[in-house]
C-alpha cells in the first residue's frame, strides 16, 4: 500500500477509534468488530519503506495506539501525544504527535547498544484542554532496523473521572410529549463514596423511535408514544439509566361509529379513538366534538349526541390539529297521531274535558317528550289549551284538531244548553219539601224525575211539573240521590243532589231556642245545660269552620237582653272554647275565620241581605248559628216579626208562635229531649217560660214542652244559596254602637237558689 493512502487509512481509523458516535448496543458491537479488523488490517500500513534508510546500530519504530472502545461510552476529542521510550539501561527517548484528522503517529529512532534491547513505553493521550484522558504503558523487546511490526500499544482511560465507579443520572423516570426536550445531568462516586465531578458520559437511547439524546444529555421524545431508557456511560463502563415515557403525537383520529341515523328527541354515543404514527392508541387524552348544526343534532363533551330536529348534522372530533367527522341523520320518530274521545258533549258554558292526544312512534322510536298542537275550528264556541282542555264558551259544533308535523286528528264538540237548578243540593228529613227552580240552561217546558224515575217514586219521593219536590215517608237506600229537570228542544238536562236523613246533620244549620234562661247564669250551673254548651260547639261537619272552637255572640238589632253574657262567656271559656260579644248595629262582615258557632241574642230588626248571604257563607263553610229567641210579651211583636223573617231568608219554614209554655223555672225531663247531636249525653235541661216553635216540614224538633204538645226548640238546615239583594238594601258603612259595657238588664225575680222565676216583662 502507498504511504500515503496508508497514512491516510490510518487517520481515518483513528478519528474513528476516538470518536466513538453514539448507538445502539448492535450497532456499538458491530462497529467495534470493525475497529478491531481495521487495526489488524492497518498494520503493515508503518511497515519499513524501501527507500527509509536505517542507521546502522539504530532501531526504528512508528507507533499507532489503539484505544480501548466502551461501546456507548463518551467522545473525546483528543489533540495530542506525549510518549517516552526507555531503555533497560535507562536511556529514554521522547516523540509527541498531534491529531491531525482524528489521528496521531509516535515515530522513534533509537540507538541500539547490540542487536536488540528491551524498552518501556509510557504514552500519555491529551484532550483539547490540555488534559491527560488516556494512558499507555507497554515494555518491547526492539531489534536493529524497522520495528513496525511490533503490537501497537492500547490506551486506557486516565481522566480525572477515571476512579469513578457508580453513576446516577438525574432528573428520574419522566413523561414527555412528542417533539418535547429535556435535558440530562449525571453525578457519581468513587469507590470510597466520594463525589466526583464533571464525570463524562456517553449518552445512548435504547429506542431512537421513541426518543433519542445527544452528546450533550439532551433528550427529545419522538412522534409515537412509548416507552425507552436513556443509558448515560462513562469511558470506564460505569453505567445509569433513566426511563423515558413518550405521550406521543395525534396522527389519526378514528371515529365509532362512522355515520349515525337516530330519531328526533333520541340519544346516541359516538367515540373517537386517537392514534399516534405508529397506530398506537392514545388513551390519556380525548377528542373534543362539535357539530356542525346545532339546532339538527347537539352533542356534549362525552360525545352524547342529541337529536333535536329533523335534518342533517355533521359531528367532528377534534385532538391536535387533527380530526374525523361523523355524518348524522335526524328523522322524526313519528308515525301519526290519536285523538280520543273523537267526539264529546259538553253540557254547559263554562264545562271543560280533557281531550288526550297519543302520538304513534315508529318502531324503535319513543316519542317521549313531544308534544301536539291544538286548534279550535271556531274559538266562539269552544277554545282548547296547549295540552288538550277544551272549554266551552257558548252553543254550538267545533273541530278541535291536534297535529304534529305533517300528521293531524279530529274530534268534534258539541256545546248544548245545560240547565243549572237552585239550590244545587239539600239536606232533608222524610216527608221534607223542597222547591226546585231552574235557574239559567233554559225557559222550558222542563220535565222533571226523581233518582231517575219521572215524576218520582213513593222511595225517593214525588216532584210536581213545576219542580215541588215531597221527600219520602222513609229514609231510602242509597240515601242520596238526583232530581233532574231535562229540556227536549234543545236537548239539555240539569241535577241536583237530594239527601235523606232521619236526624239533621251538623254544621250548616241553624238552631233555635225560644227561651234565653237556657244560657243565662242559673243554667249555667246546671251540668246538663254545660252539656248542651259543649255539644254546640263540638261537632263534626263541612268546611273549614268545622275545625275551630270560636263563639261569637251579636247583641245588636235591638236586642233588649244581653246581660247573661259575663256568665256564659266565662262558662264557655272555662270549658274551653274562645268566647267573644259583638255590641255593633249589625254582625261583622266577614265572620271572623275562628269563629264556628254564631249566637243571634234576641234581635227584633231585621237583617240586611248583606248579613244574611254573610251568615249562609259563614254556614256554607261549616258553622253553625244558634237564634235566642222569646215569646212576644218579653220580645214584642218587632222581635217576632224579625225571627221569622230570618227563618225564611235562611230557607227554614219554621216560625216563632208567640205563646208562653213552661213558665217559671223548669226542668226538661228525658222523655222530653228528642235524638240530635246538640241533645247528646243529655238527660234534662233547665229552661224557664218558653216559646212555642211552629215546625215546617223540613224542620226537626229538640226538646218539647212538658205536655209533650209544644215543640220550644228545633233545627233546620241552612239553604246557602245566596239572596238577591234589592236595589236599597246593602248596607253602606258599618255603623258601631257605644262600645261600653251593655246598661244593667231590668230587674229579675230570683229564687232562694238564685235562679230566675220570671223573665223581665220588658227589655
Amino acid at each position: 500500500m502507498p504511504a500515503d493512502a496508508c497514512l491516510g487509512a490510518v487517520r481515518r481509523l483513528e478519528g474513528f477509534v476516538v470518536r466513538v458516535n453514539q448507538v445502539g448496543r448492535v450497532r456499538r458491537w458491530t462497529r467495534a468488530m470493525a475497529v478491531v479488523a481495521a487495526l489488524v488490517s492497518t498494520s503493515s500500513c508503518f511497515d519499513r519503506s524501501t527507500t527509509d534508510t536505517i542507521a546502522p546500530g539504530h532501531a526504528r519504530l512508528a507507533l499507532v495506539p489503539r484505544f480501548a472502545t466502551v461501546p456507548g461510552g463518551p467522545s473525546i476529542v483528543m489533540t495530542r501525544l506525549e510518549a517516552s521510550l526507555t531503555s533497560e539501561f535507562g536511556d529514554s527517548t521522547f516523540a509527541k504527535a498531534d491529531f491531525v484528522d482524528g489521528a496521531a503517529k509516535l515515530t522513534f529512532d533509537v540507538r541500539l547498544p547490540g542487536s536488540s534491547a528491551e524498552f518501556v513505553l509510557d504514552i500519555l493521550g491529551f484532550d483539547a484542554k490540555g488534559i491527560v484522558v488516556y494512558h499507555a504503558r507497554r515494555s518491547y523487546t526492539i531489534k536493529a532496523g524497522n520495528n513496525d511490526d511490533l503490537a501497537q500499544p492500547e490506551f486506557e482511560y486516565a481522566g480525572p473521572d477515571a476512579k469513578v465507579t457508580t453513576i446516577h443520572v438525574a432528573p428520574g423516570p419522566m413523561t414527555l410529549d412528542a417533539g418535547a426536550t429535556t435535558t440530562l445531568s449525571v453525578n457519581g462516586t468513587d469507590a470510597s463514596n466520594i463525589l466526583v465531578s464533571a464525570i463524562r458520559v456517553g449518552w445512548t437511547s435504547r429506542d431512537p423511535a421513541i426518543a433519542t439524546v445527544n452528546d450533550s444529555g439532551a433528550v427529545s421524545a419522538k412522534l409515537v408514544k412509548g416507552q425507552t431508557y436513556i443509558v448515560a456511560r462513562t469511558p470506564t463502563n460505569v453505567a445509569d439509566s433513566v426511563l423515558v415515557t413518550t405521550r406521543g403525537a395525534v396522527a389519526l383520529v378514528v371515529p365509532n361509529p362512522t355515520s349515525l341515523s337516530i330519531f328526533r328527541g333520541a340519544t346516541a354515543t359516538v367515540s373517537a379513538e386517537l392514534r399516534d404514527p405508529a397506530g398506537n392508541v392514545i388513551v390519556d387524552r380525548a377528542a373534543a366534538f362539535s357539530s356542525s348544526d346545532e339546532k339538527i343534532a347537539s352533542v356534549s363533551a362525552a360525545g352524547v349526541v342529541t337529536a333535536i330536529a329533523v335534518g342533517g348534522a355533521t359531528i367532528t372530533a377534534t385532538m391536535e390539529g387533527k380530526s374525523a367527522t361523523v355524518p348524522v341523520t335526524v328523522t322524526s320518530p313519528v308515525a301519526g297521531i290519536e285523538l280520543t274521545p273523537p267526539s264529546l258533549t259538553l253540557s254547559q258554558v263554562g264545562a271543560t274535558q280533557q281531550l288526550t292526544a297519543r302520538i304513534v312512534a315508529k318502531p324503535g322510536a319513543s316519542t317521549a317528550g313531544l308534544t301536539p298542537t291544538f286548534k279550535s275550528s271556531d274559538e266562539s264556541v269552544v277554545t282548547v289549551d296547549a295540552d288538550g282542555r277544551v272549554t266551552a264558551v257558548d252553543f254550538g259544533v267545533a273541530t278541535i284538531t291536534a297535529a304534529i308535523e305533517t300528521f293531524s286528528a279530529t274530534s268534534t264538540v258539541t256545546v248544548v244548553s245545560g240547565l243549572t237548578l237552585s239550590p244545587p243540593s239539600i239536606e232533608r228529613l222524610p216527608k221534607g219539601t223542597q222547591q226546585f227552580t231552574v235557574i239559567s240552561g233554559g225557559k222550558g217546558p222542563f220535565t222533571w224525575s226523581v233518582n231517575g224515575v219521572v215524576g218520582g217514586s213513593a222511595t225517593y219521593g214525588t216532584i210536581s211539573t213545576t219542580g215541588f219536590y215531597n221527600a219520602p215517608s222513609a229514609v231510602p237506600q242509597p240515601a242520596s240521590f238526583d232530581v233532574c229537570a231535562v229540556q227536549a228542544s234543545p236537548s239539555s238536562q240539569g241535577c241536583a243532589k237530594v239527601t235523606i236523613n232521619p236526624i239533621p246533620t251538623s254544621g250548616a244549620d241553624v238552631i233555635v231556642f225560644n227561651d234565653v234562661n237556657s244560657f243565662d247564669e242559673g243554667a249555667a250551673a246546671d251540668s246538663n245545660n254545660i252539656k248542651l254548651f259543649k255539644n254546640l260547639v263540638n261537632y263534626t261537619g263541612p268546611g273549614p269552620r268545622a275545625t275551630q272552637t270560636g263563639v261569637l255572640r251579636t247583641c245588636g238589632h235591638g236586642s233588649p237582653y244581653c246581660a247573661t253574657d259575663v256568665t256564659f262567656a266565662a262558662t264557655m271559656e272555662r270549658i274551653g272554647f274562645t268566647m267573644s260579644t259583638n255590641y255593633d248595629a249589625i254582625i261583622p262582615i266577614p265572620i271572623p275565620s275562628n269563629i264556628k258557632l254564631l249566637i243571634l241574642s234576641l234581635p227584633r230588626i231585621n237583617y240586611s241581605v248583606d248579613e244574611i248571604n254573610e251568615m249562609k257563607r259563614f254556614s256554607a263553610d261549616g258553622g253553625r248559628i244558634l237564634f235566642v229567641g222569646e215569646y212576644d210579651t218579653f220580645l214584642g211583636q218587632d222581635g217576632l216579626a224579625s225571627e221569622n223573617d230570618f227563618f225564611t231568608k235562611m230557607g227554614a219554614v219554621m216560625r216563632n208562635a208567640g205563646s208562653q209554655i213552661d213558665c217559671g223555672i223548669h226542668q226538661v225531663t228525658p222523655e222530653h229531649l228528642r235524638p240530635h247531636q246538640v241533645m247528646t249525653g243529655l238527660v234534662g235541661l233547665t229552661m224557664g217560660c218558653a216559646s212555642e216553635v211552629v215546625l215546617g216540614p223540613n224542620d226537626y224538633p229538640l226538646y218539647v214542652s212538658e205536655d209533650g204538645l209544644h215543640v220550644l226548640a228545633a233545627v233546620a238546615k241552612v239553604d246557602v244559596t245566596p239572596l238577591d239583594p234589592p236595589i236599597g238594601n246593602r248596607i253602606p258603612s258599618k255603623p258601631k254602637l257605644n262600645r261600653a259595657a251593655p246598661a244593667a238588664p231590668a230587674p229579675v225575680t230570683m229564687d232562694p237558689l238564685g235562679r230566675n222565676l220570671v223573665k223581665p216583662k220588658t227589655p
